[in-house]
């Protein structure tokens, strides 16, 4: 997502009714700890994201799946851990 995008995503989602105390974290999915940190504290999650790759997929289980399920697995895990 280019910055503009990603800037008029921010303003749209802060501009929602309830979205006061709304954070939002920047992270990598398949890094533990990144993910621990960002949960640690709040009250809720979102978990939207997903593996894009805009080049040939050679393999998709290793290119796209296998992130895919270990960047949940490590949400729900620090989720878990942090009572959210």
């Amino acid at each position: 997502m280019n910055s503009s995008d990603e800037e008029k995503a921010k303003k749209h989602l802060k501009s929602l009714q309830g979205a006061e105390s709304l954070h939002l974290f920047q992270i990598d999915l398949l890094d533990y700890d990144s993910v621990f940190s960002s949960i640690n504290g709040t009250v809720g999650v979102f978990h939207l994201a997903s593996p894009c790759i805009f080049e040939t997929v050679d393999d998709p289980r290793r290119q796209l799946l296998n992130p895919a399920v270990k960047g949940t697995m490590n949400v729900l895990k620090a989720a878990k851990e942090c009572g959210v």
